[in-house]
């Protein structure tokens, strides 16, 4: 599995843990956070537990609204943000 799905897989897991938002069919790469329905104090729980998860924190103007189209945006940032936090 390439690790872009992968982290999309995870990011399922935290939006049902952290979040409490059920994601019925699976995530997809292209799944939008109007398409589940997220509200703002959901998203805060969500970017919560991927910053808890991957061990690294959000930047103030990375979680502003608009800044990921999908899950997919998301996975590539988070998977690029860990990549930078190894190299460091």
């Amino acid at each position: 599995m390439k690790k872009n799905e992968e982290t999309v897989k995870n990011l399922q897991h935290i939006l049902m843990e952290y979040a409490n938002i059920e994601v019925q069919t699976g995530l997809m790469r292209e799944t939008t956070f109007v398409d589940l329905g997220i509200n703002s104090v959901d998203f805060i729980k969500f970017i919560v537990g991927i910053e808890t998860i991957y061990d690294f924190e959000f930047d103030d103007e990375d979680i502003q609204a608009g800044r990921f189209e999908n899950m997919g945006e998301l996975a590539d940032f988070i998977n690029n943000k860990v990549e930078e936090s190894i190299k460091e």
